[in-house]
């Protein structure tokens, strides 16, 4: 008897491929999956998040609207369906998804980190940096949650909590300083973090080690500070030496001012 394929088989190939970064191949795959069951709402979130994943933002959306239709309250769905808005740059529906988000699951780390997130990229704002606060509060020993914050805290210039929030995300997991390079749609919201406060961290800097001060090396502000402090006390002085001369002996004392000001203005 011929072995007729199935939509399981598909779909576990389409992960296969989907997590090595081969979305193209997985796409193809769960169409043929997707083809066979409409339904499959596992086979359409994977299809929804490959989209993704290759930055095809629309495709992407489509997708996850088809996978909302039979799963409406998942809320890993709607986090990447708000992913895909603001790729499409429709930021005011991004930033309502988030707000509902972040209302309907005030208890859930997962929910308030990825709405801190989605608002973050929508509207930066407080809304969004309470919202990493409270997702990190909720999760302390999550490091998803210290990157958010870090994101959020980046975009709102307060570098120093960027910078923290970082460093505790490292200390928890020292991966996150690859996640950026990673592939597969497992780690999508993790990459796609660690890469938007990568590009954050070249403005700031604060991912950057850096070095002691050395305190034998002046810097420009200190030896301007030293140079008028010498210069003052070198005039009062030069001032009292030429006026007594000057009294006994005018000549000499013109002449000694003279050099005086030469001197003075070396």
């Amino acid at each position: 008897a011929r072995c007729v394929p199935s939509e399981d088989g598909f779909l576990a190939r389409a992960e296969l491929l989907a997590e090595l970064g081969q979305y193209d191949e997985a796409v193809a795959e769960l169409g043929h999956a997707v083809a066979l069951d409409p339904e499959n709402a596992a086979a359409l979130s994977l299809l929804a998040s490959a989209h993704l994943a290759a930055n095809r933002p629309a495709e992407a959306l489509d997708a996850f609207d088809r996978a909302l239709a039979v799963e409406p309250g998942s809320l890993s769905l709607l986090v990447r369906r708000a992913l895909s808005l603001i790729d499409l740059r429709r930021f005011g529906e991004a930033a309502r998804l988030a707000d509902a988000m972040l209302s309907a699951a005030p208890d859930s780390a997962y929910a308030q980190r990825s709405g801190a997130a989605i608002l973050g990229e929508a509207r930066n704002g407080q809304a969004a940096l309470n919202a990493a606060w409270r997702a990190v509060a909720l999760a302390p020993q999550e490091p998803e949650g210290h990157l958010v914050l870090g994101v959020v805290a980046a975009r709102l210039q307060q570098y120093d909590l960027a910078e923290r929030a970082y460093r505790e995300a490292l200390r928890l997991d020292e991966d996150i300083a690859d996640a950026s390079g990673t592939v597969g749609v497992a780690s999508l919201e993790r990459r796609r973090y660690a890469w938007a406060l990568e590009q954050l961290a070249e403005v700031a800097t604060f991912l950057a080690p850096r070095p002691a001060p050395d305190p034998g090396r002046r810097v420009a502000s200190d030896a301007v500070r030293q140079l008028i402090v010498y210069g003052g006390a070198y005039s009062i002085v030069a001032a009292v030496i030429v006026a007594c001369l000057g009294a006994s002996n005018g000549l000499a004392g013109r002449a000694l001012g003279a050099i005086v000001a030469v001197v003075g203005g070396l």
